[in-house]
């Protein structure tokens, strides 16, 4: 726009004041045409094009301010100016667009603060986008192996500490779930891609031996991390369909079978997967937490089986068995996996990698 009121000056057929509107009007085209957009966007985004919006007003109130002062109280001391470099009205009008510019800029900054917080007030990230950031893994701690070792392991810590939140919303003491299981896997899952390309990243930056083993440690427990994550969502879908949301004509007593029988793997699986994150986030977990860790995740395959087994005999709707049985495979999966985790965190490397966090620094 500002182009063509310059091509429009130079052919005599807009003056000095029908060229400065127009240079004004251009950036407050161009706050309309952003917060257009900003209606389709959400989180980080929307507030990126909102701050845009107000950048572009900040510096249309204060050019206008300019505009009419230089003109109607100063007697025209920019123009005086500009009269001192010889300039036609076309340099005259890039000029102006030059200050319109420079009084957004002064603007954005005087006003960073307030502006920050009415974005984020408007605009505020949703739980999904919060979700999906990593807390610790970042691109600069590439360059010092242990540093990134260690950042990793907090990582892999914190996604942890979060899976006993998949099982929220079939807890029947347990608070309102802040979002669907299947809504924090799609998130945390991106968590986990980028530290398995951290860890193959640092793999290839540093060749030592000790820092593939431990890497390669870490990309296990994050293989780990992401079959637990799809297997808790497995689990929750399993459980909605087998506690009757799908099922029609169950009748009450095997209604409240099925209930009490999730619920009890339910709280099992809780159990099991808190004690495993409070034990993974000890710098050294000691043999009788490991113990623990090994009883709770021993093999169940015998009770779901005869679990399986019962509910064949027993007068339950197929559909509804059928769903049963699928809650019971995935949580005898979610235990197998779990006590994959804990033989990890027993192993010499992974004690490495704890090791890090204790050990004094050397490094200046």
């Amino acid at each position: 726009m500002v182009v063509i009121t310059m091509s429009l000056a130079a052919g005599g057929l807009i003056g000095w004041n029908g060229g400065a509107m127009l240079v004004m009007g251009a950036g407050l085209g161009s706050a309309a045409s952003a917060w257009s957009l900003a209606g389709r966007l959400q989180g980080s985004a929307r507030q990126l094009v909102l701050f845009q919006v107000l950048l572009r007003l900040q510096g249309l109130l204060l050019t206008l301010a300019f505009y009419a002062g230089n003109r109607w109280l100063l007697d025209d001391p920019f123009g005086r100016l500009l009269d001192q470099f010889q300039m036609g009205l076309p340099a005259r009008l890039a000029a102006f667009y030059m200050v319109v510019q420079l009084l957004s800029d002064l603007a954005s900054r005087a006003l960073e603060a307030p502006s920050l917080r009415w974005l984020e007030a408007w605009a505020a990230p949703s739980l999904q986008e919060n979700l999906s950031k990593p807390h610790f893994v970042h691109d600069e701690a590439l360059d010092e192996a242990e540093t990134a070792l260690l950042l990793a392991d907090k990582e892999q810590q914190r996604l942890l500490a979060c899976l006993p939140a998949y099982l929220d919303a079939l807890r029947q003491d347990a608070p309102e779930a802040l979002t669907s299981a299947d809504t924090r896997q799609a998130a945390e899952s991106q968590v986990l891609q980028l530290c398995e390309q951290f860890l193959v990243e640092l793999a290839d930056r540093q060749r030592s031996r000790d820092v593939l083993e431990r890497s390669m440690v870490l990309r296990d427990r994050n293989r780990l991390l992401a079959s637990l994550q799809e297997s808790l969502v497995e689990l929750h879908q399993a459980a909605q369909v087998a506690g009757g949301g799908d099922v029609r004509d169950v009748d009450e007593a095997g209604r409240a079978t099925v209930a009490q029988l999730l619920d009890q793997l339910v709280q099992s699986l809780h159990l099991m997967l808190e004690a495993l994150a409070e034990t993974a986030a000890r710098a050294q977990p000691d043999a009788e937490d490991l113990e623990l860790l090994r009883s709770l995740t021993h093999d169940r395959s015998e009770l779901m089986d005869g679990i399986r087994r019962r509910l064949q005999g027993s007068d339950l709707e197929a559909g509804l068995r059928q769903a049963v049985f699928s809650a019971t495979t995935v949580f005898e999966r979610c235990v197998w996996l779990a006590r994959r985790y804990v033989l990890l965190l027993d192993s010499p490397l992974t004690a490495k990698v704890t090791a890090m966090a204790t050990a004094p620094s050397t490094k200046t």
